[in-house]
């Protein structure tokens, strides 16, 4: 019976030591407070890159692409070469980024002046448009997606449609309305 009890004023002792090393005594030394430990949480995905501008926010509105990916925010910034902009695109957190990693966004651009469109096919269809494959990065803890080094020769733009696709299996829900930019300038 007494072995028992001293393993277990043991333990106890043992526990109560490993308590008092997140202790800390105010200044005063009157109360204890306890610190908890806060745990470093690694970004899951590169840092996104450093832009020389401050971005411009051109969409603030959610829209679900399909009940597990959504867009926050769409911003846009320019780019090192002249007449160029990347587009930035901020999920929630609530999306499946292991999804998202296998679609293509695709971006339509709109310009209010049609003959700033380099391609002749482009101008005839009143429209520029640009898709890269979703690569993941991080800024701070939201998860976004560059659309880098789109060449834009007008800065007004009347209207702007993103989607998402994967080639050859076609469009994400083409049932549901594509996320829109409206009227923006860069």
């Amino acid at each position: 019976m007494k072995k028992i009890i001293l393993l277990f004023a043991l333990v106890a002792f043992v526990a109560c030591k490993d308590d008092k090393k997140t202790e800390k005594k105010d200044p005063k030394g009157e109360t204890t407070v306890v610190k908890e430990v806060e745990k470093e949480v690694a970004p899951k995905y590169p840092a996104i890159q450093k832009f020389d501008q401050e971005p411009t926010l051109i969409h603030g509105e959610l829209h679900s692409f399909d009940e597990s990916i959504s867009v926050e925010e769409v911003e846009v910034v320019p780019a090192a070469a002249k007449d160029t902009y990347n587009f930035v695109f901020y999920f929630s957190d609530d999306t499946d980024f292991e999804k998202l990693e296998n679609y293509y966004i695709a971006l339509m651009l709109y310009p209010e002046d049609v003959s700033t469109i380099e391609k002749e096919s482009d101008r005839k269809r009143g429209l520029t448009a640009k898709s890269i494959k979703c690569k993941l990065v991080q800024d701070g803890k939201s998860v976004a997606v560059v659309i880098p080094d789109f060449k834009l020769l007008g800065k007004k733009m009347k209207s702007g449609k993103a989607y998402l696709y994967k080639p050859g299996g076609g469009i994400l829900n083409p049932g549901r309305p594509k996320l829109i930019v409206n009227k923006f300038s860069l």
